[in-house]
């Protein structure tokens, strides 16, 4: 079976509906331009969405990272880490008492520390923790 065909020069409807996208402009009494399916550049939106929103987060991270550097007032004294015990650990920010206790358990198990850049051989303690601690921490001299 074959499909009829229509003949588009021939208008089938006598009376077609005025188009409801062709609204006229009150100002300048012309006709707005048809919006006829998607424009050129709407592929591209959601790709620049995408893009900001990757910069915005970007940048918002740098201003936490920079924001959570801690600098000790100017008449605070630094915490030695080879005498201080558990309950002194506990002042720092982000040493709680689990890790407070750790840090004076590897001291006793391994001797006092010889710098803070020991600290680090702590289970817990990372890069980014040792960072925030060094301006509040010392090492001072072994006691004997």
């Amino acid at each position: 079976m074959s499909r009829p065909t229509v003949d588009p020069s021939v208008d089938s409807d006598p009376d077609p509906a005025p188009d409801s996208s062709a609204k006229v402009c009150a100002a300048t009494d012309t006709q707005a331009p048809k919006l006829t399916g998607r424009s050129a550049a709407s592929p591209w939106v959601p790709l620049i969405l995408v893009l900001v929103m990757s910069l915005v987060c970007m940048i918002e991270y740098r201003g936490l990272v920079a924001r959570d550097q801690i600098k000790p007032a100017p008449n605070q004294t630094k915490i030695d880490i080879n005498h201080a015990d558990a309950a002194t650990l506990e002042l720092l920010p982000m040493i709680g008492p689990s890790l407070s206790r750790r840090i004076v358990d590897y001291r006793t198990e391994h001797g006092p520390f010889t710098n803070v850049e020991q600290l680090i051989k702590v289970k817990r303690i990372g890069r980014v923790t040792l960072a925030r601690l060094r301006p509040l921490i010392e090492c001072g001299l072994p006691v004997r």
